[in-house]
């Protein structure tokens, strides 16, 4: 699977996989960033207490995983935890979206 940036944005890409495509970037009326599996199902990486602490929730609200960024002082890298069981594209799509949270930290 590859991930592409809109170079103009930083705030929206296009996951490519087995021949299929999907989208992803931040979605300022919600304050998330969003991405639509490949099966159309819109998830959200919605910005914990801590500020490089995400989850990831489905549409019905349910936490399907969690990232948790590098600290500061860099002891920590970032670690992504998976709360369910989820087929492997979208595994994959967790892990390069979590990748794109940076910019969505900076807004």
């Amino acid at each position: 699977m590859t991930a592409v940036i809109d170079s103009s944005k930083k705030e929206s890409a296009q996951f490519l996989y087995q021949g299929k495509t999907t989208t992803g970037g931040f979605d300022p009326v919600r304050s998330t960033w969003a991405f639509v599996n490949f099966d159309g199902a819109r998830y959200d990486w919605v910005a914990g207490m801590m500020q490089n602490c995400w989850k990831l929730e489905d549409i019905d609200g349910k936490t399907i995983a969690q990232y948790i960024g590098m600290s500061c002082d860099r002891k920590i890298r970032g670690t992504v935890v998976l709360h369910a069981k989820v087929s492997e594209s979208l595994i994959v799509l967790i892990h390069l979206s979590a990748r794109l949270l940076k910019y969505a930290e900076s807004k």
